[in-house]
């Protein structure tokens, strides 16, 4: 096989050693003979009376109602349905029917208008999935019409008619002017024995592959539902109660299998009936033994409660007297348990007061030590006051000494207010070189932060210069950019990346766009073929396996990708031209070679286009050759028995072909050579003048940046000598400010010597020794007095407890004998 592409053939440029062009219509497979068929002889020329009109094939034959089966098409009306304003298609003959036309003619269109006024949908024809899929663009609504052939009756058709509005998204049948669902459509087309969902009635182009795929016993099914629909619908009626009576005789083993298991579980049954007979006959006797008990017990329990009845009452008689006899014994031990009572008491309040008593002896005892202690304290205070005496006599000379000191070194350094004048002197002068040194470096800062604006400006200049002329250096690289600005071509290269990443999905390499892997040998060459070879074609890609093509024809689909997927065998011999365009004659005359010598590609590429395009038959002429044009066709046909042809010129395009319909006749047409560039023209390649100018400004770029790489290091040594001065100043400012300070920390010390020696003069004076010793004295004889006093509160203490212990005694006795306490007598 050769290659295989989604194209439908087109009648002009139609022989057996051309291939048809590319089209974005339904897949064909083209065949082509592995050796060159013989030459036909060469047909005389038609009189001169012939027309095209003539020339034309028209049906001579007719055919008898007879020969049309119930239900045959005889009439289809289309109203703004896809490609269709109006059209109608009538009288088809009653066998095999054949719709042709070049591409783009709304072959299709017919063929989905037959199967949605059938009463099929939209997504069975693969064309879209609304009504507004079907519907003409710029039009709100239209219709199919189907007239069926004896569709209700002998010699009485059937009118099937579908409206189709963008307002409604399903479609709204009649059949003969009356309205019906399309269920009632599909009920009675399928009784004329039309089924559309079948695919052997219908097989839409896309789901050839569904086809291919199915079983056997899928198809035979179908050819059965197809060829014998009665046969088919008793067979199917068969095999439905085939199936009801399999289920019945399964349901019937089951009950079967149930009945089974029940009797055996009636059967184990039985002896449990006869042991809940006997369990039953138990419980009643046991009911009645029972009851007889229950009797038995009343008559026991009646007669015990009279016997402990009359216990009871002989039991209160003789509490009563125990009672009495009680109450008499207890009138002496009732005034015992008050003594002791009373006793208790007393014994209680004098632990709390003795308790109370206690508490306020230890206090004062407590308070007397403390005294005891401050006196003893007080007394070594007083023993001590020489000797510290005599210390502070020392110290007061000694700070005299440091005074007398500080004062001699302060006047050796001339005076506080001449040294602060000087340093202030000093430190003022360091203060304006200061600022004039920062404000000097903040000026280079504000320099250096300007030139790395500059040299970042000048840095991204260049590295955009030297991308651009990257860019135009990399032809692929500018046709990609080319490519980003078409809407096809950005298409192509996304598709591009996704088999990039999904190489191990594919069998061998696949190549695509086929425009990337083709150059030009010069810029003429260029130009003529951007115009010979379709854009189509140039935005596709090739494959070499019939898997890798359906696995990329899948993907594209799904995607809804508008680009083309060939497959093109390798190894296969190459076309030959059926003239040579270098034979001497050819070359006088002006013709410079074939277009396929100005094509630059891989060699799998090269055997496509040349095949595919048939660029081994376009030939490439010089300027004069264009009033040359006769001469060439005439000697082509002469001595080549060719009579199509195409020449490509510098600024024309001739080509010459035959008429479609089989006259002799040939038709010249020429056009201006307008090659839209993408790939080959002249905005595909590098502009020399925009290299030059591209390289001049890197070359700029480049001296720029050098020159403020040099300014650089010239600013940085700048920054450092500043940075050193900044830091003398700053040095010989802190050692100004600790001269100063170190001043005014002598005088402060001088005049903290001096406070010093007068407050220890002050100290060392025998007033102060005698005042401090009568302060003492006074704080002792104050302690002493409340010595006494503590003394005499401890005694009084010890004579309470005494007092409380005589009354607790004499009350414990009072209590238990009637002895009365002669304190209380005393009291009294």
């Amino acid at each position: 096989t050769g290659w295989t592409h989604r194209s439908q053939l087109k009648n002009e440029r139609q022989s057996a050693k051309s291939y048809p062009p590319h089209s974005r219509a339904s897949p064909v497979a083209i065949v082509r003979p592995l050796s060159r068929p013989p030459r036909p002889p060469a047909r005389p020329p038609p009189p001169a009376t012939m027309t095209s009109v003539d020339a034309k094939r028209r049906r001579t034959q007719s055919f008898s109602n007879e020969q049309y089966a119930a239900g045959a098409i005889c009439r289809v009306t289309l109203h703004n349905f896809m490609s269709y304003s109006d059209a109608e298609l009538f009288d088809p003959g009653p066998r095999l029917n054949c719709i042709v036309g070049p591409n783009g003619t709304g072959k299709s269109s017919i063929v989905n208008a037959l199967a949605i006024g059938l009463g099929g949908t939209l997504k069975l024809t693969e064309r879209g999935t609304s009504t507004d899929d079907a519907i003409k663009s710029n039009t709100q609504d239209g219709f199919v019409e189907i007239e069926l052939r004896d569709g209700n009756a002998p010699g009485k058709n059937l009118i099937v008619r579908c409206d189709l509005q963008r307002r409604s998204p399903k479609c709204q049948y009649s059949l003969d002017g009356k309205k019906v669902t399309n269920k009632d459509v599909k009920e009675r087309v399928h009784k004329l024995g039309i089924q559309i969902d079948n695919l052997l009635q219908f097989l839409p182009q896309d789901r050839v592959a569904a086809f291919t795929q199915m079983k056997s016993t899928e198809l035979l099914h179908e050819t059965m539902k197809a060829t014998l629909p009665d046969e088919y619908a008793e067979f199917e009626e068969l095999k439905k109660l085939s199936e009801h009576t399999m289920e019945m005789e399964r349901d019937r083993d089951l009950k079967k299998r149930e009945l089974d298991r029940l009797c055996q579980l009636q059967e184990n049954l039985k002896a449990d009936v006869e042991r809940l007979k006997e369990f039953q006959a138990l419980q009643k006797k046991q009911t009645d033994v029972n009851a007889k008990l229950l009797w038995r017990k009343a008559f026991t329990l009646a007669a015990e409660h009279a016997a402990k009845k009359e216990a009871l009452k002989t039991a209160k008689d003789a509490r009563k007297v125990a009672e009495k006899a009680l109450a008499e014994a207890e009138v002496p031990l009732r005034r015992e348990q008050e003594h002791e009572k009373a006793a208790a008491t007393a014994q209680s309040a004098s632990n709390k007061a003795k308790s109370e008593g206690m508490a306020a002896k230890d206090k004062a005892v407590a308070d007397v030590e403390t005294l005891i202690t401050k006196t003893d304290d007080i007394a070594d205070k007083i023993s001590s006051t020489e000797e510290a005496h005599a210390q502070r006599v020392d110290a007061a000379r000694t700070a005299k000494n440091k005074h007398t000191v500080a004062v001699a070194e302060l006047a050796k350094k001339g005076g506080d207010a001449e040294n602060e004048t000087a340093i202030a002197a000093k430190l003022a002068a360091a203060e304006v070189e200061s600022r004039e040194a920062v404000t000097a470096k903040d000026d280079l800062h504000e320099l250096i932060r300007d030139h790395k604006r500059r040299q970042m400006v000048a840095t991204n200049n260049l590295a955009r210069a030297e991308q651009q002329l990257k860019g135009l250096d990399d032809a692929n690289a500018l046709r990609n950019s080319k490519l980003q600005q078409d809407a096809d071509g950005r298409a192509a290269l996304k598709l591009r990346e996704w088999i990039q990443k999904n190489a191990s999905l594919f069998e061998e390499e696949v190549i695509g766009p086929v425009g990337l892997d083709c150059e030009a040998s010069d810029a003429e060459g260029a130009k003529y073929l951007e115009v010979a070879i379709p854009k189509q074609v140039l935005t596709g890609f090739l494959t070499f396996t019939a898997k890798d093509r359906v696995i990329l024809n899948k993907h594209v689909q799904d995607n809804k990708i508008n680009l083309n997927v060939y497959r093109f065998e390798r190894n296969q011999s190459a076309p030959r031209s059926p003239f040579d365009a270098h034979a001497p004659e050819l070359q006088q005359m002006g013709v410079a070679g074939f277009l396929s010598e100005r094509l630059k590609a891989s060699k799998d590429v090269t055997s496509f286009l040349v095949d595919f395009n048939g660029l081994h038959k376009m030939l490439v002429g010089r300027a004069g050759l264009n009033e040359k044009v006769t001469q060439l066709q005439n000697l082509l046909s002469e001595k080549y028995r060719t009579d199509a042809f195409t020449l490509y010129l510098p600024t024309t395009v001739f080509s010459a072909t035959k008429s479609r319909y089989g006259s002799q006749a040939v038709s010249t047409q020429s056009r201006p050579l307008r090659p839209r560039p993408l790939f080959f023209g002249p905005a595909a390649l590098a502009d020399p003048t925009e290299r030059t100018r591209v390289q001049k400004l890197v070359d700029d770029s480049q001296a720029a940046a050098s020159a403020l790489a040099t300014t650089q290091h010239e600013l940085r040594k700048a920054e450092v000598a500043a940075d050193a001065a900044l830091s003398d100043i700053r040095q010989r400012k802190i050692a100004i400010g600790n001269e100063a300070r170190l001043g005014r920390q002598l005088a402060i010390r001088v005049s903290d010597l001096a406070e010093s020696a007068e407050a220890a003069q002050r100290n060392a004076a025998p007033a102060y020794k005698d005042k401090e010793q009568a302060t003492l004295r006074a704080d002792l004889s104050k302690l002493l007095d409340r010595l006494a006093a503590k003394s005499t509160e401890v005694a009084s203490a010890h004579a309470k407890l005494a007092l409380i212990e005589l009354d607790a005694q004499c009350a414990v006795l009072g209590m238990r004998q009637g002895f009365i306490c002669p304190r209380a007598l005393k009291d009294s």
